[in-house]
């Protein structure tokens, strides 16, 4: 985009730069991007649409010429709506230490815009310069040096925490002898005294009966493997299949798109027929392409950011635009004048589709002075 097509920029951050100096992990971690969220529009206060380069850059003074942040995101707008998630590139690095930050904003070549915008903060982050309530550190340090470790022990100096000694007091008198407690439980039993002599062998008994048969014992390692036999004598060639019938190639039909034009309302972001569509039957695999020139035009007025194309539609469904044309932006509509649109689609399922011109109004002005349309449209394997 040249310098001067951006006239204006409508936009806010979705957190407000709401970054602690820091960044101090408590139970959750502070998340460290920001969310920037706006709507462009070009010098004829109609929204951008497309991709454009868009640089962000922080400054400490409203004037500076240096910024302290800057990165830079390849952005596309849609109505001029756009979003862009900073920080994610270069990080906010000790940007935001409690001083105002000024945000620049410049797109593709133009110059930055102005004024600079100053960096706020949201309610819940005004309270950062000073904890209310419970706080849950995981240590805690004064001036680059640990005081609290992470089990919660004082290990700082420990100057002035303690007092010095005081002298010891006098003896208190004896008390009275208090009354005579439970019995105790039993102790544990002694140790097991030595082992006595050993006893004469007594004569033997009988034999008992056969016991059971024990379990088999594990399979014993695999054997080596063979020598590999002779190869045997190689077979019969078989027969040759029977050949295949001959696919289907060319045009399979061509099906004119000429119809008187219809009015096409406005404030309305989808599309809509810009005249009596026609009806074609595809298979699995065949494309549709086609072709068409339509007269469009306002009875007063000037209807701006009108999208304009082919389009295919399935039953009652939504009306989709042809790949890859998509479709083509015409900045004001308002005299009758030609608009053409040409394209193709495949990959569709087999069936029926309702194909012809179709036009997206988002303005609010009716385009209601529409003439003939004239094209066709083509079925091919």
């Amino acid at each position: 985009m040249s310098n001067g097509m951006i006239t204006r920029l409508i936009s806010a951050s979705a957190c407000a730069f709401a970054l602690a100096a820091g960044a101090l992990t408590a139970e959750a971690a502070v998340p460290q991007t920001v969310t920037h969220q706006g709507r462009l529009y070009d010098a004829d206060n109609a929204p951008v649409n497309g991709t454009l380069k868009v640089k962000f850059a922080l400054y400490a003074e409203p004037e500076a010429v240096q910024p302290i942040w800057s990165e830079s995101h390849e952005i596309t707008f849609e109505e001029g709506y756009f979003s862009a998630n900073l920080g994610t590139i270069t990080p906010f690095d000790k940007v935001f230490d409690g001083s105002v930050r000024y945000l620049g904003v410049t797109v593709g070549d133009d110059p930055e815009m102005t004024p600079r915008a100053p960096v706020q903060s949201v309610p819940y982050a005004m309270v950062a310069g000073d904890a209310v309530g419970d706080i849950h550190p995981t240590s805690v340090w004064v001036n680059g040096t640990i005081v609290i470790d992470g089990t919660g022990k004082w290990v700082g100096d420990p100057t002035g925490l303690v007092g010095p000694e005081g002298p010891q007091g006098p003896v208190g008198a004896t008390g009275a002898t208090g009354p005579q407690g439970p019995k105790g439980t039993t102790g544990a039993t002694g140790a097991t005294g030595p082992q006595g002599p050993k006893g004469d062998t007594g004569a033997m008994g009988p034999q008992g009966p056969k016991g059971d048969t024990g379990a088999m014992g594990p399979q014993g390692p695999k054997g080596d493997t063979g020598a590999t036999g002779s190869q045997g004598p190689k077979g019969d060639t078989g027969a040759t299949g029977p050949k295949g019938a001959t696919g289907a190639t060319g045009v399979v039909s061509i099906t004119s798109l000429d119809a008187s034009g219809m009015t096409v309302n406005g404030s309305s972001l989808a599309f809509a027929w810009a005249a009596t569509p026609v009806s074609v039957t595809v298979a699995a695999g065949q494309r549709i392409t086609g072709s068409a020139v339509a007269i469009l035009g306002t009875s007063s007025g000037s209807a701006t950011s009108v999208g304009f194309g082919l389009c295919y539609q399935s039953g009652a469904g939504p009306l989709v635009t042809f790949y890859p044309a998509s479709y083509t932006s015409a900045a004001s509509i308002s005299a009758r004048a030609p608009y053409a649109a040409a394209g193709t689609v495949s990959g569709l399922a087999a069936g029926t589709y309702n194909v012809g011109f179709c036009v997206r109004n988002v303005s609010a002005t009716a385009l209601n002075s529409n003439d003939a349309i004239n094209g066709w449209v083509m079925v091919t394997n």
